[in-house]
């Protein structure tokens, strides 16, 4: 009866859980469906509005393109104005031919204006024949505009443009849409005027919308309209049109509930009934056995019970087949107990015996865990003979390095003494076996340290008295993982000296490729390793990124050499090519796990904090620590060093550029950390970008 109300109480808790879940789960589902509806909604409504604009776009790009043409082909200059005027709406219309400029209706200060030095007329003229549309407010004019400019080139320059104030450019954008925007500034609108919101909502012609806000400029750029403007642009959802979409889902989501909230109550019964039966059989059964006697008991009639249900039939075969081993066993540990008994005098003695053999081992395995945890072959030699000196108790200890002075002392604790002449014992050495050798006052023991029977070491322990008992098959054991600990730390040394010389061998063929300086590549390895021991990183990290940032541009020889050389502008295939570089140098660095750093500087460094960056996008710190830093100190060394398509900027001109941008670069591109850094000691990049530069760049 127990266990059949336990599972009654087990199955009230899972249905009041399982409906609890799909509940709250609902819950979320019906919000997270409201949020859906509503971006939905105002994604089609964008996309009608970004139509709009195209479509406006297109109308005044072909005013302005014929007015253009008739002029140079001879009409009247006033005439054709008038028209593109008067056939697109706009406030003004004019046209820049060389450097006079003409516009309609007259207005003396636009007459007098040097437009060649405007950024629509250097738009225009960069995209000849291509409607460009600027969005800022004119002081010449006295009134927010919108520009729409073409540029035509026979033997002189002809630049021509409608303008329209602002109401007239969203009055026409209204009128093209079909449905109504907002047009806001700081949370409030500025177009339609008459509109106020409230609540996130607003109210139009007696139709409650809801509103999505999405950046303004950005949704011009898509039609190449470069708005330089404070807005939001509001988006208007229906929300009738939310509601009625949602009953559905309700009733769906009820009908789940009580569906799965029936289907478990008929389930739990049917489960509840052959549990409580078979439970109720097995516990009848393991009641009935004595650990005492050895033995189990168990009727016919029991055991027929127990057959009539599968799976109590295989518990029971497993249970008694359990008990059999439990009494064998039982048998078997009183033998064995027997046994011990006798033995046990003798196991204590054995004790003894291992006792300072076993703190000996205690010993040497605490040294090796510290050995493990040094990153360079200085400490962990330090570390042992330390550790040594105190286990053994000798006068003096030394290590003798093979690979760097044969026979002399490269490392020494304690009492100085006489190294042992390895040419004598050497044969034994190489054998692994342990040495010992007399130097009066001294008797010393040589221990070989050997990687994969080479011997890269020896280490000698001078005594005063004699050489103490020691577990030497240990010690030799010990100095073989010391060795693979040395080997390691020394390939390690190899490989980042290799790198080392494939950084200045890279330096070698970027001067060759002659697209960027090798004193370009030392810098920034050097900016880095600064940024680096700033945020604390440790010794390892600070001298992994000196030596990768090195090779941060390593994909740029998988780049066509005639993008790399080409003066001025890159055209957007040539420079999505150049972009490549990036996943071009982690190619070619390979899969090796200790390049990873190397690996993700190729990769990353152009990623930018705001996720505007390439290859990848990402953003914060989904770019790794190596990257961000990267970042900040090739720009930096970027923005001063000087290139075919532009001059170098001073070491002030580039502080400023980096923390306050300059349209290109942006201090949202940056992790603020190392921003901050690179504020408070911008004059260390300034020493370190002196102290390194090449002749050609000493001579400007």
């Amino acid at each position: 009866m127990r266990i059949r109300n336990f599972v009654l109480i087990v199955t009230v808790i899972i249905i009041t859980i399982t409906v609890l879940v799909v509940v709250i789960s609902g819950f979320y589902f019906v919000n997270g469906e409201i949020k859906y509806q509503i971006l939905a909604g105002a994604n089609d409504q964008l996309n009608k509005f970004n139509v709009s604009v195209a479509n406006i776009s297109r109308t005044n790009a072909g005013y302005v393109l014929d007015g253009i043409l008739s002029i140079y082909h001879g009409s009247e200059i006033e005439k054709t104005l008038s028209q593109m005027k008067n056939s697109s709406g706009a406030q003004w219309a004019f046209i820049t031919i060389g450097s006079t400029n003409y516009i309609y209706p007259y207005e003396s200060g636009a007459i007098s204006l040097d437009a060649r030095s405007r950024p629509w007329y250097i738009l225009a003229t960069s995209n000849p024949q291509k409607v460009v549309i600027n969005e800022f407010y004119s002081p010449t004019l006295k009134a927010s505009v919108v520009t729409f400019a073409v540029a035509f080139n026979g033997n002189t320059e002809y630049v021509g443009g409608l303008i329209f104030t602002e109401k007239q450019f969203f009055d026409m954008l209204s009128a093209r849409a079909g449905n109504p925007f907002l047009i806001m500034r700081n949370g409030k609108v500025i177009y339609p005027s008459n509109v106020s919101i409230n609540h996130n909502g607003v109210i139009i012609n007696g139709i409650n919308y809801k509103i999505v806000n999405f950046n303004y400029n950005d949704t011009m750029s898509i039609y190449d309209m470069f708005s330089s403007m404070p807005y939001t642009l509001g988006i208007l959802v229906p929300s009738s049109s939310i509601v009625s979409n949602l009953w559905w889902t309700i009733f769906y989501l009820v009908l789940i509930t009580i569906l799965i909230g029936v289907g478990e109550i008929i389930l739990m019964i049917l489960v509840s009934r052959r549990i409580t039966r078979s439970v109720e059989m097995l516990s009848s059964v393991s009641s009935r056995f004595d650990p005492h006697k050895g033995e189990i008991e168990i009727d016919e009639k029991t055991k027929e019970k127990i057959y009539r249900f599968k799976e109590t039939k295989e518990v029971f075969d497993k249970m008694y087949q359990l008990f059999q081993e439990i009494i064998a066993q039982i048998q078997e540990l009183r033998a064995t107990n027997e046994e011990l008994e006798s033995s046990y005098e003798e196991i204590e003695q054995l004790s003894n015996n291992l006792s300072k053999e076993s703190q000996e081992l205690k010993e040497l395995f605490e040294v090796s865990n510290l050995i493990s945890l040094s990153t360079d072959n200085k400490s962990s030699k330090k570390i042992l003979l330390d550790r040594l000196m105190k286990i053994y108790g000798c006068a003096g200890i030394a290590i003798v390095d093979l690979n760097k002075r044969e026979g002399n002392f490269t490392d020494v604790i304690g009492e100085r003494f006489n190294p042992v002449d390895l040419s004598r014992v050497g044969k034994e050495l190489l054998n692994g076996h342990i040495v010992e050798a007399s130097d009066p006052p001294y008797q010393i023991m040589v221990v070989p340290i050997m990687f994969e029977s080479k011997l890269l070491a020896v280490l000698e322990m001078a005594f005063l008295d004699r050489v103490p008992e020691v577990e030497r098959e240990s010690l030799t054991r010990f100095m073989v993982g010391f060795a693979a600990s040395l080997n390691s730390q020394r390939l390690i040394s190899e490989i980042q000296n290799a790198y080392i010389y494939l950084a200045t061998k890279f330096a070698e063929i970027s001067e060759v490729y002659d697209y960027e300086t090798g004193s370009h590549i030392h810098r920034v390895g050097e900016y880095s390793a600064f940024i680096a021991s700033k945020l604390m990183m440790g010794d390892e990290f600070v001298s992994n990124i000196r030596i990768y940032s090195m090779i941060h541009d390593i994909g740029k020889l998988k780049v066509p050499r005639e993008i790399l050389m080409k003066n001025g502008p890159l055209t957007k295939e040539e420079f999505e090519e150049m972009k490549k570089h990036t996943i071009y140098g982690e190619q070619l660095l390979g899969e090796a796990p200790f390049l990873e750093m190397a690996r993700h500087i190729a990769r990353y460094h152009h990623e930018k904090y705001d996720g505007s960056g390439y290859p990848d996008g990402l953003k914060g710190e989904e770019i790794p620590i190596e990257g961000r830093i990267m970042a900040i100190a090739d720009v930096y060394d970027a923005l001063r060093s000087p290139r075919r398509y532009k001059r170098s900027f001073s070491h002030e001109e580039a502080v400023k550029i980096i923390l306050e941008g300059d349209g290109r670069t942006n201090p949202d591109h940056f992790d603020p950390k190392i921003l901050e850094i690179f504020r408070k000691y911008n004059l260390e990049f300034k020493r370190i970008y002196e102290s390194l530069l090449d002749e050609e760049e000493k001579n400007g």
